[in-house]
């Protein structure tokens, strides 16, 4: 991947506020109202961070709602916000890797198999300094 200077100065754009915080949401809504009244819509419109669409999901509504201009930069982005959410992390695997998951096949009772292998999951991400809400499973 060649670096580009128009890219890394969308970047450079983006990591400030308000603008990352609408960035972040994009990546996990779809269906983000687009309006050239909104100062944060317009600054990435202008800049050429995202573009707008028609409801895609809602054909009866003509909304226009918000996208990433191209590939590209949605990949160039998330890259560089998740390494500013996460860091020099290593990702937390959500399964043991010397798990070979052969007990949890049903018609086993994988219910409860499944439920501790969440809760070491959880231990593990806290071990590694991540913030974790544990809900009571109700066994120990």
């Amino acid at each position: 991947m060649e670096w580009h200077i128009a890219v890394l100065n969308l970047v450079a754009k983006v990591r400030g506020e308000p603008y990352r915080v609408h960035v972040l949401r994009l990546f996990s809504e779809s269906d983000m109202p687009f309006s050239l009244d909104r100062e944060r819509c317009s600054y990435l419109y202008l800049n050429g961070v995202i573009d707008y669409r028609e409801n895609p999901e809602n054909s009866d509504e003509s909304r226009p709602v918000c996208r990433f201009s191209n590939s590209l930069v949605q990949e160039r982005l998330y890259n560089a916000l998740a390494g500013d959410l996460v860091g020099e992390r290593l990702p937390v695997r959500a399964v043991d890797s010397h798990d070979g998951l052969e007990d949890s096949t049903p018609p086993r009772a994988w219910t409860w198999r499944a439920c501790y292998r969440y809760r070491a999951y959880l231990k593990r991400m806290e071990v590694d300094g991540m913030r974790v809400e544990t809900v009571a499973i109700g066994w120990a």
